[in-house]
């Protein structure tokens, strides 16, 4: 008999819960540290958007009364 570890994922893009092979992923990006989406999300354009936000932040100039919540 064999056995298959599953990963119980949220997906970081609409926020539904999905599943997925422990073998199919690199054991570091396992961890909270990196973003995770689901097979039914497009994962390029919710990649373009996270790298469109941290754009916003690096471009923000100092004398901002901004905080990093609010962009």
């Amino acid at each position: 008999m064999r056995k298959k570890s599953v990963l119980v994922m949220r997906c970081d893009s609409c926020q539904t819960v999905f599943r997925r092979d422990k073998g199919n992923m690199s054991p570091k990006r396992v961890s909270d540290k990196y973003y995770h989406v689901c097979g039914d999300c497009d994962a390029k354009k919710f990649a373009q958007s996270k790298g469109v936000e941290a754009r916003n932040v690096w471009d923000m100039p100092v004398s901002s009364l901004k905080t990093l919540g609010q962009l």
